[in-house]
């Protein structure tokens, strides 16, 4: 293979897309109608090499991989005023007013969880989806290229 196309596909968009390619690909000569450089060739092969010997394990199911069930968070530590008095309409009051900044705090936590659970995932998933994504515009090149021939 010394010339590829890889039409409508925003992987073609990410930054190390053409390095890696050229990495990936040794032989190819022109990606998207552009000369593959020695510069490419040579970034790719300095970012990406031995990369191919790291095992990965595709997802099941990618909606799965990528929205895991997040960890709850604790429960906020949160103790019940103790009176030394009997509560005033006062005392009621701030303790209510307290609530809301609670379960919003609350809230908040379980949304950051959330998030870093989410990308920790991308960051383990992440060179096996960028070569899916390259392997899966490559398929569909030659399907394509097979229908117009």
């Amino acid at each position: 293979l010394t010339n590829l196309q890889v039409l409508n596909n925003a992987v073609t968009e990410i930054k190390w897309f053409r390095p890696y390619v050229a990495h990936r690909l040794p032989a190819l000569a022109q990606l998207n109608g552009v000369p593959v450089s020695s510069m490419e060739a040579s970034v790719g092969r300095e970012l990406f090499e031995g990369l191919e010997r790291l095992p990965y394990k595709a997802p099941a199911a990618k909606s799965a991989a990528l929205c895991p069930p997040a960890e709850p968070p604790a429960e906020p530590n949160v103790t019940p005023p103790t009176w030394s008095h009997p509560p005033t309409q006062a005392d009621l009051r701030k303790q209510e007013a307290a609530e809301p900044a609670s379960k919003y705090v609350s809230g908040l936590m379980k949304y950051a969880a959330e998030a870093a659970n989410k990308i920790k995932v991308m960051n383990d998933l992440w060179d096996g989806l960028v070569e899916e994504l390259v392997t899966e515009g490559l398929v569909l090149d030659r399907k394509e290229r097979a229908r117009a021939g």
